[in-house]
C-alpha cells in the first residue's frame, strides 16, 4: 500500500475506477444451470468499497472555523469588535492524523468522521479521533453578527414627519398608522408653506430589527454568539454579573442602541422635470434616543433653494404650487423605507378628476 501525499488530497482526487472480477466459466461448467465456480462466488462477494487499495466514492469534508485572536493581541482587527465579550465555548472536534506524516492533522465533519471508520482505504491511512475542545468565542451585543461581531445586523427605518404633522390626516382622511399609510397617494393640502423660506421639520424614526428578507424580528436582535459553529456541546453563556450597556432601548420595537451609533436622515426633493435631479437636505443623528424612536429629531429644510433652482437653472421642483420629497434614514446596517410627501403653497387646491383628466 502506497502512502498518500496528503490526507487532504483524498477530498480532491477522483475515485479510482472500481475493479470487478470478470470470470469466464470454464468448459466444464458452461451449460450447467444453478452451478457456479469458486471464482464466480468470489466475484459475487467482492465489495470494492472494502478494498484497501480502492478509494470509496464518498465526500470528504473538512472544517475550518473562524475564532477571534486573544483580547491582548496586536492584531486588533481580528479581536472581538463593537464591545463584544470573550466567552468560553466547548465543541466536539473530529481530528484525523496521517499515519505517514505526524504533522498532518485535519479537522473533519461529524459525517466524514463516521464515514471514514467504515472503509479500509481510509482506516489504513489515517487515524481519526473525537475530542472536546474549549475555545474563546465572541459574544455579540444586540445588532451585531459575525465571528468577531464585526458586522451590523439588518434594521429598517421609516421616517415619520411629526411637525408639521403631515401624516395626521385632515379633510376627513384617516391618520397614517403602522398598519396602513393612507397618505400613500399624497398628503391632503392642509399644511401650507412659503417656498422662499427655510423651515425646521421634526421627525420620529420608527426602526425595526429585520431579517435579511425584511421580515420583522418581533423580539429584536438577540445577544449571543452570532456565528454558526459546528458540534457545540457546551454553548457560550454570558457570565452572571456581566451585561451590555445600551444607551437606548425601545420596548415597543425591540431596538437596542449602543453608544456612538449614527444614522443619517435625508430629505430628497425631486425635480418634476427630471426625477433623477434632486436637492438634498440631511442631518446625522447621534442621539441614541432619537435613533431608537424615543424622541423627535430635527432637520433644517430651505425651500428657497428649490425656488432659486427653478428660476436660475430651469428645473421644476415646484409644479402647480406643490413640491415633492422623499425622506429616508441610512447607516451601516440600517436601511430605509421611503417616506413620500408633498408640501403645498398657500392657496393650492388638489386637481379634480373629470373623466380621464385632472383639472386644477
Amino acid at each position: 500500500m502506497q502512502p498518500i501525499e496528503s490526507f487532504q488530497s483524498l477530498a480532491s482526487q477522483e475515485p479510482q475506477v472500481r475493479r470487478s472480477l470478470q470470470v469466464t466459466p470454464s468448459n466444464e461448467t458452461q451449460g450447467s444451470e444453478g452451478n457456479s465456480t469458486d471464482e464466480n462466488s468470489a466475484a459475487d462477494e467482492y465489495d470494492p468499497d472494502m478494498d484497501p487499495n480502492v478509494m470509496p466514492d464518498i465526500s470528504i469534508q473538512f472544517l475550518d472555523e473562524k475564532y477571534p485572536e486573544p483580547a491582548d493581541s496586536t492584531l486588533t482587527s481580528m479581536t472581538c469588535q463593537n464591545g463584544a465579550k470573550y466567552v468560553k465555548q466547548t465543541q466536539n472536534y473530529y481530528l484525523c492524523f496521517s499515519k505517514f506524516d505526524d504533522q498532518e492533522v485535519y479537522r473533519v465533519t461529524n459525517q466524514t468522521f463516521v464515514d471514514i471508520q467504515k472503509y479500509p482505504y481510509y482506516t489504513e491511512r489515517v487515524d481519526c479521533r473525537e475530542t472536546q475542545v474549549e475555545r474563546d468565542v465572541c459574544y455579540c451585543p444586540s445588532g451585531y453578527v459575525g465571528s468577531l461581531c464585526q458586522l451590523q445586523d439588518y434594521t429598517k427605518c421609516y421616517v415619520n414627519v411629526t411637525e408639521p404633522a403631515l401624516s395626521a390626516g385632515c379633510k376627513n382622511r384617516e391618520a397614517d398608522s403602522d398598519y396602513y399609510v393612507y397618505s400613500i397617494n399624497g398628503f391632503a393640502p392642509c399644511h401650507y408653506f412659503d417656498f422662499e423660506k427655510a423651515y425646521t421639520f421634526k421627525f420620529k424614526l420608527d426602526c425595526r430589527p429585520v431579517t435579511s428578507l425584511d421580515v420583522v424580528k418581533e423580539n429584536g436582535h438577540q445577544e449571543g454568539v452570532q456565528y454558526e459553529y459546528n458540534d457545540v456541546v457546551v454553548p457560550a453563556v454570558l457570565p452572571v454579573g456581566e451585561a451590555f450597556e445600551y444607551s437606548a432601548l425601545n420596548l415597543r420595537t425591540g431596538l437596542r442602541i449602543l453608544k456612538d451609533a449614527t444614522v443619517r436622515v435625508t430629505f430628497d426633493f425631486r425635480d418634476f422635470k427630471f426625477l433623477s435631479n434632486l436637492i438634498k437636505f440631511q442631518t446625522d443623528v447621534t442621539d441614541s434616543e432619537v435613533i431608537s424612536g424615543l424622541k423627535e429629531g430635527e432637520i433644517e429644510v430651505d425651500l428657497g433653494k428649490l425656488s432659486a433652482s427653478d428660476r436660475e437653472n430651469g428645473s421644476k421642483f415646484e409644479n402647480g404650487g406643490r413640491v415633492y420629497f422623499e425622506a429616508s434614514a441610512f447607516s451601516s446596517g440600517f436601511k430605509s423605507f421611503s417616506t413620500n410627501a408633498f408640501l403645498d403653497m398657500e392657496g393650492y387646491e388638489e386637481p379634480i378628476r373629470v373623466g380621464i383628466r385632472l383639472q386644477q
